[in-house]
């Protein structure tokens, strides 16, 4: 900013924000200052100077993960600036605030403040839209929303509608293309991604934006992670991770040290892997992220089960399943809050223009509302890619079943497909989650109509057997589907053999509730494993599995 505080007629404060935005994508050091100097306009000349001053102390507090500091300063813009009518001050506040939300987890409240600053950003004239850029980056805030909820196709098309905006007012389209490459990372487009993202960071050296290089930097490490090109992925890695740091980008810091654990560990040094993956964990608990945890906790079981750490393998994977059921229920109930929110845009809009049809239309919202409740519910508790159960539905009917009938013989079998890694190598994504459908269908013809069949996650399933006569019964069951997955099959012109691993235990005998049976199932697998195309049942410390 050059000298804002002297008052100039024909500057305007949203002239003065723009010029400050600039400055702060080059050299993110001057916040305090260039919250100083907004704080220091005239107020006769700039009355909204404090307004933009407590927005933009908001808002760098949001990038610093500091969100319970950045709510009330959030809040005072966004009161001070509806009530002088800056709209483009209040758009900014709003999409503060709604990313203050999404990180406490207030998703409702969160598509609110993004819809409230999509109307105000509509509001403002095709040359201040242009100018500002703020209609493009509140339909960024939407996408990024629902990219949160794994939601990938409703967050493509914000994205996508980001862009084009940006394109038409013919204004910076540096985020919505960083945003696309995400979206083509998440639908397996990893090459596509790789090029926009190679040329984004080039963008952003040229324009000098370090906030911007440091955002590529992370997602371009990962990408080259992703795609084997490991020597590149260390380099970019270390470069992002100084970078982040002096920046105080913690989630992305967080990624660059998940990145050079992987890194480690698939050069062969799980010793040097081990902290740095401790390190992003630890960060991931403070701030806190649940997909930096989620990550962190994967990839340390993995590591440390390479290692020969079982045990501390299974506490990582343990950890890993619990965070990720929970999460699954959040992003449920966050869905919940959103179809809420949705709804009752949709409702006010059609009070508005048609009032003489308000109850049909309050019976066709009302119908909206429950099949988005069952969409949902069945999101919720199916696994995308092979129609299964996932874990946490899985769980929650065996603690039902195990309520009603507490007397039967049941077996909960833990499978683990040998080698999988090798089909993704060799063949391609693609192929291997035709693969996994494949075993899913075999899974499903061979166990009992009455069984439950669940994909635990990757390449990981759990089968229920409800019903047993013994544990030799639930032993011969476990090897029949052992042998189904066995059968050579046929994708894509390609022929495979696999084999499976499959740990066991059978209630009463191995555990009486949900938590004990997974875990003996699971310590089982794992002696299954170092066998390969074997079932093996949980063994106690006394070696009894009681096999009447």
């Amino acid at each position: 900013m050059n000298n804002p505080s002297a008052a100039r007629a024909s500057i305007t404060i949203e002239q003065l924000i723009t010029e400050a935005e600039a400055t702060l994508r080059a050299d993110p050091s001057q916040v305090e200052t260039v919250i100083r100097q907004l704080a220091e306009l005239d107020p006769q000349a700039f009355p909204a100077g404090r307004a933009a001053s407590l927005i933009f102390g908001g808002n760098a507090r949001v990038m610093a993960g500091e969100y319970a500091a950045a709510r009330p300063l959030l809040e005072e813009g966004l009161a001070l600036s509806t009530r002088l009518e800056e709209l483009g001050l209040a758009v900014r506040a709003c999409n503060g605030l709604g990313a203050v939300h999404v990180m406490t987890g207030e998703f409702g409240q969160a598509l609110d403040l993004h819809m409230q600053g999509l109307t105000l950003a509509r509001s403002l004239n095709r040359e201040a839209q242009s100018r500002s850029g703020l209609l493009s980056r509140t339909l960024m805030s939407i996408g990024s929303l629902y990219y949160a909820l794994h939601d990938h196709e409703q967050a493509l098309a914000y994205h996508s509608e980001a862009l084009q905006e940006a394109e038409r007012g013919q204004g910076r389209t540096f985020m919505p293309r960083l945003n696309m490459a995400t979206n083509q990372a998440s639908l397996g487009h990893l090459e596509n991604a790789l090029t926009l993202r190679r040329e984004l960071l080039a963008e952003a050296r040229q324009s000098g934006s370090t906030v911007e290089e440091a955002f590529v930097l992370s997602d371009l490490a990962d990408n080259l992670l992703q795609l084997g090109q490991f020597t590149e992925a260390r380099e970019v890695a270390l470069s992002a991770l100084s970078l982040t740091k002096a920046l105080g980008l913690q989630l992305e810091h967080g990624q660059m040290l998940r990145v050079l654990g992987l890194l480690e560990a698939a050069g062969g040094r799980p010793e040097l892997a081990r902290p740095l993956l401790e390190q992003a964990l630890a960060l991931g608990e403070r701030m806190p992220s649940t997909p930096l945890q989620l990550a962190a906790h994967r990839d340390l079981s993995g590591v440390l089960e390479s290692a020969g750490d079982l045990a501390g393998a299974l506490r990582h994977a343990r950890a890993h399943h619990a965070l990720e059921r929970r999460d699954l229920l959040l992003i449920a109930e966050r869905r919940t809050q959103m179809a809420g929110t949705q709804l009752k845009v949709e409702l006010l809009r059609r009070q508005a223009e048609e009032q003489d049809r308000q109850n049909a239309a309050l019976e066709a919202v009302n119908q909206q509302l429950r099949e988005t409740q069952e969409r949902l519910l069945y999101a919720a508790t199916h696994d995308d890619l092979t129609g299964l159960v996932v874990r946490a539905a899985l769980e929650e009917a065996m603690a039902d079943d195990l309520l009603l009938a507490p007397d039967r013989l049941r077996a909960l079998l833990m499978i683990d497909i040998d080698h999988f890694k090798q089909v993704n190598d060799s063949f391609g994504h693609h192929v291997g989650d035709a693969f996994l459908q494949e075993i899913a269908r075999r899974l499903r013809a061979a166990a009992s109509p009455t069984d439950d069949v669940a994909r635990r996650g990757g390449d990981e399933f759990t089968v229920y057997l409800r019903n047993v006569d013994s544990p030799a019964e639930a032993m011969n069951r476990a090897e029949q589907l052992l042998r189904a997955i066995a059968r050579p099959m046929t994708l894509e012109g390609h022929s495979l053999l696999v084999t499976t691993s499959i740990g066991m235990a059978v209630y009463p005998h191995d555990g009486t509730d949900v938590v004990t049976l997974e875990k003996h199932a699971d310590i089982a697998l794992y002696r299954a494993k170092e066998k390969r195309n074997q079932v093996c049942r949980f063994e106690s410390v006394t070696g009894d599995t009681d096999s009447d």
